[in-house]
């Protein structure tokens, strides 16, 4: 026996409706509406609805809105229509069946194993919830960025675009930005490049990215600092190479005594400010590290993520520099000394390697932005870049010696940090005792960003601790948030002593 859609029933759909989507145009409301209730099964298969005449009658709508949605739905297939008995809903169990089988599997998506690898532990963090950005690692202060100016320098390079920007162009970047950088970067990290050897990319994880598929096969197997930066970590099982954590002392990457260790492809190191425990790998080290990749043919990838945020005296040579074998390809970001919305970085690389990472480049992901990259040339071009770090450095010294002083004054326990000579976080060291990843989970759910050392680590954790980046925190909100962070270590910390 056939059932009849009363009016009333779609009346009081069609009014909840309108409150929760009072933006869409009528007859796409209306259209919506009907599918999602055959969908669900509110309007049961065979069902018949109301004549087209009243049903707009008792929604207060035209006529034709309602034709409009039944004739879209009946061209779906969602409906059938009977020329003088009316208007039934169609056979549509399949894509109900669907969509029970869809919601039965949440919370088990169809992930392959690499997916699932790259997904790991990372966890997506509400904005709300960084409001004061307290202590997100590695996140400049924007608030202090020369909006107007970069604004400005935009509006200049905009008004003489030139019209190959708009097109697909495979030059590894804008040329006036390379030759920028290559100047930059000669003079204050002391690299050894000419402006072709600079390939401009969307990011540091593009460019580990590039360099991983381009330089390894699957099951190839590469070096990692551990503790280490993870999104090097996921690059890597992205592409089926396996990450070897090798641990890190303070004069960075110790491998010398780990004699059971396999010859990698590739070796991924940060030598200048060691990311997360902020150790400067020493000269020593570096000579022996490009000897060990020079006699056994291994690339090393130097990421230079903060290099120009050292507080102590200028910024260290790179390791790049001191290689004369060509082994090193060097690694920087803009999204710490300007913005990370720009979404820039780039890779200097030996010269027998550039034309093919720039043919990878253009198969796998194009290029373009090429309106802000000359921007940004521009930018760096007039003293604007530099002056900005030389400000920005002052700021985070400031920043970075008002955390510890209030923190010190806030805990009852003397406070030990690791790090301190550069960059734009701290380490503050626990004993390992405490459980951080607890400590970390306490301290989100009062909006404090603060990740636990301990998950840095692929081997063996060393080291417990939490991740203070103190950068983009001001000086007004600084005493409030380590008071509470206070508050939850010594919480912490007494238990340990109990």
């Amino acid at each position: 026996m056939e059932s009849t859609i009363s009016v009333e029933t779609l009346q009081h759909a069609w009014l909840l409706d309108l409150a929760v989507a009072p933006s869409l145009p009528m007859n796409r409301r209306l259209y919506l509406l009907l599918r999602q209730s055959i969908l669900i099964g509110n309007i049961k298969i065979g069902a018949k609805l109301p004549a087209t005449r009243q049903l707009a009658k008792a929604l207060g709508i035209a006529r034709n809105t309602v034709i409009y949605a039944f004739e879209l739905l009946q061209a779906e297939g969602f409906l059938n229509g009977q020329t003088g008995d009316g208007t039934y809903v169609a056979d549509v169990s399949f894509f109900t069946q669907q969509l029970s089988n869809q919601q039965a599997a949440v919370g088990h998506p169809q992930f392959s194993q690499r997916g699932m690898q790259i997904i790991g532990d990372t966890q997506l963090v509400p904005r709300i919830q960084s409001q004061t950005h307290a202590f997100i690692p590695g996140i400049p202060s924007v608030k202090d960025f020369p909006l107007d100016k970069w604004i400005k320098t935009l509006n200049q390079v905009v008004r003489r675009y030139e019209p190959d920007w708009m097109g697909y162009v495979r030059e590894g970047g804008v040329a006036e930005l390379k030759m920028a950088l290559c100047q930059h970067l000669r003079l204050t990290r002391a690299l050894n490049c000419e402006p072709e050897q600079i390939i401009v990319t969307a990011g540091t994880q593009q460019s580990l990215d590039l360099l991983i598929r381009s330089l390894t096969d699957h099951d190839d197997l590469a070096w990692i600092e551990d503790p280490g930066y993870n999104g090097a970590r996921s690059a890597m099982r992205a592409s089926g190479v396996f990450p070897c954590p090798v641990p890190v002392d303070e004069e960075g990457l110790y491998w010398e005594g780990e004699s059971a260790l396999p010859v990698p492809k590739l070796i991924y190191i940060t030598p200048s400010h060691q990311y997360p425990l902020g150790s400067v790998m020493s000269l020593a080290r570096r000579q022996a590290l490009l000897q060990y990749a020079y006699q056994n043919n291994c690339w090393i990838l130097e990421d230079d993520y903060d290099s120009e945020f050292r507080y102590a005296g200028p910024p260290l040579t790179a390791l790049q520099g001191l290689d004369q074998q060509g082994r090193v390809i060097y690694m920087g970001t803009f999204s710490k000394v300007m913005f990370p919305g720009l979404q820039l970085g780039y890779l200097v690389a030996p010269k027998s390697l550039v034309s093919g990472l720039m043919k990878v480049q253009s198969r796998l992901y194009r290029e373009g932005q090429y309106l802000v990259q000359a921007a940004l040339a521009q930018f760096i071009d007039q003293g604007l870049f530099a002056a900005h770090i030389r400000r920005m450095k002052s700021i985070y010294a400031e920043r970075q010696s008002l955390l510890k002083e209030t923190l010190s004054n806030e805990l009852k326990q003397e406070a030990r940090w690791l790090g301190g000579s550069a960059g734009l976080h701290l380490v503050i060291a626990l004993p390992n005792t405490v459980d951080d990843v607890a400590l970390s989970q306490d301290l989100l759910r009062d909006h404090i960003i603060a990740p636990a050392l301990s998950t840095y680590y692929t081997g063996e954790v060393r080291q417990k601790g939490l991740m203070l980046g103190y950068a983009a925190v001001t000086q007004e909100d600084m005493p409030l948030v380590v008071k509470l962070l206070a508050k939850h270590l010594s919480n912490y910390l007494d238990k340990v002593c109990s």
